[in-house]
């Protein structure tokens, strides 16, 4: 609706060389504005009036509320591999709704709901800001207190409590486990499988182990699946050659300034701030040696690994969920490495702990009211 309202000027602004983005995600709203800088502060202003006032049509309300149903039920009828990632998150993401929890509420939501709602989401709020490109710290303070005051003056927001501001957590699972989850895809003849091996939280030399791990497996994966056997044969000349090629895709350049910025604004938004991630990731990848890819394969991804860590979520077609029925399969059936099945996704979640956030690598103060900074 706010895109509705404000597609005449934005049409024009385009024209100008300005544009937005605006999308809803787990933590509130996120906007974008990118293009020529001496109007970027008149068009943030226009947009967040629009934001924060834009008058709420019945008509189109009712035509999006529509759309938006139709999408949530079509996801049952999506391509198999399309559904993979969203159950992946629904199961180790501390924050996450479910298609079926949202499809239930949004069938209840009307126009009185949403505008009752406006001013208790504006109510209190934490601003996270980027500006990046031609600019300097006076303007990107400019464009931030337009922001605040836009905010304040017309909703008379006040800053979130500390302990409101807080990140998404990841499920941690134990050692040694193998769960598994299953569903049937009713539409399509094809199947699908996501298998994840979790490791550890946010850690520099892990992350490198991983990715040259990667790195290595990649190609072979496609020609043969030998895994451990490549890592031991690999010669010392093509284990260095592969550190270089990683060393290489870190640290290339990113090709614009909208690349630059979103690797910038990945770190925000994970609270990590490591802006110089490549660089001090390289670094580590330099030290790394053969023996150690192995230790970490053997300890984290072989079958017999003691911190092995395994999810996997398997999406059948009508056809081979029938079959898996007819077989009495399971996963948890065969092998001597059992997999136990996720019946009920909240359950599972319930009876498992979550990590810690990972710590931010600049000291950020801390945020909320106590800073009475918005």
């Amino acid at each position: 609706m706010i895109k509705d309202k404000i597609a005449d000027y934005a049409y024009d602004a385009k024209l100008a060389g300005l544009n937005y983005h605006i999308d809803n995600h787990q933590y509130g709203i996120f906007i974008k504005i990118d293009g020529f800088n001496e109007k970027q502060s008149l068009y943030l202003t226009k947009f967040l009036d629009e934001v924060i006032q834009c008058e709420l049509n019945a008509k189109r309300f009712d035509a999006l509320k529509d759309f938006y149903i139709l999408d949530l039920k079509n996801f049952e009828k999506q391509q198999p591999y399309k559904q993979i990632d969203h159950y992946v998150d629904l199961l180790l993401s501390e924050m996450m709704w479910s298609k079926e929890d949202l499809l239930k509420e949004a069938e209840d939501v009307n126009l009185l709901a949403l505008k009752n709602f406006r001013p208790l989401f504006f109510n209190n709020a934490h601003i996270e800001s980027l500006i990046v490109g031609n600019t300097n710290e006076e303007i990107a303070k400019t464009l931030l207190k337009i922001a605040v005051d836009s905010l304040e003056g017309l909703c008379k927001t006040k800053p979130l409590f500390s302990f409101e501001i807080r990140s998404n957590r990841t499920l941690k699972l134990p050692y040694g486990c193998n769960y598994f989850f299953e569903m049937e895809n009713k539409t399509h003849p094809n199947s699908a499988l996501s298998v994840l091996f979790q490791t550890s939280m946010e850690n520099p030399l892990h992350n490198m182990l991983i990715e040259l791990i990667e790195q290595i497996l990649c190609e072979p994966f496609f020609d043969q699946l030998r895994t451990k056997e490549q890592l031991e044969t690999m010669s010392l000349e093509d284990f260095e050659e592969q550190k270089d090629a990683l060393a290489t895709v870190r640290l290339e350049k990113k090709k614009n300034l909208r690349d630059q910025g979103d690797k910038l604004w990945d770190e925000i938004y994970l609270h990590q701030y490591h802006f110089d991630r490549d660089n001090a990731e390289v670094e580590i990848l330099k030290s790394i040696k053969q023996d150690d890819v192995l230790r970490y394969f053997k300890d984290h991804l072989s079958v017999d690994g003691p911190k092995r860590r395994k999810l996997s979520i398997h999406i059948y077609s009508s056809e081979k969920w029938a079959e898996k029925k007819l077989d009495c399969g399971s996963l948890g059936d065969t092998g001597e490495y059992k997999a136990l099945p996720i019946h009920d996704i909240k359950a599972f979640k319930s009876s498992l702990p979550f990590y810690d956030p990972p710590k931010p690598y600049l000291e950020i103060p801390t945020a909320g009211i106590e800073e009475a900074k918005l």
